[in-house]
């Protein structure tokens, strides 16, 4: 995979604890002015709400916390340091990946993100 100049991948610095997006949104407007474009990967996890129904609140946040580390860890070379990797909104059963480059980099988004998408779908299917 091509690596864009200057930038520091996530996996770097390791899996940050994940926010809530709508916590993040301003932060997600920011860079989105910043940058000028963002690609958005949505992994349901609807799955995850049987957890929530039979064991309880905190065994639910602590899987849907996991799978997003998971994905953190699957994705985190196509990361850049200002991507991010955020839980859905309460109700929601979901992982969103948000990346953010110039609108310039065609490559990025034509070849780069379905590239990231095969690691990340291979690697939750190994999983289960």
């Amino acid at each position: 995979m091509a690596e864009s100049e200057g930038i520091q991948h996530a996996s770097e610095r390791g899996s940050p604890p994940l926010g809530r997006l709508g916590e993040q949104l301003t932060l997600i407007g920011q860079k989105f002015s910043e940058y000028g474009a963002m690609g958005v990967t949505l992994v349901n996890a609807e799955g995850l709400g049987e957890i929530e129904r039979r064991y309880g609140q905190e065994a639910h946040a602590q899987t849907l916390s996991a799978l997003g580390a998971l994905v953190h860890q699957l994705v985190g070379e196509s990361l850049s340091i200002d991507d991010l990797v955020v839980r859905g909104e309460t109700g929601r059963n979901e992982i969103v990946i948000l990346l953010f480059r110039d609108p310039g980099e065609v490559e990025f988004y034509k070849r780069e993100i379905p590239v990231m998408l095969r690691v990340l779908w291979e690697g939750l299917r190994r999983r289960g």
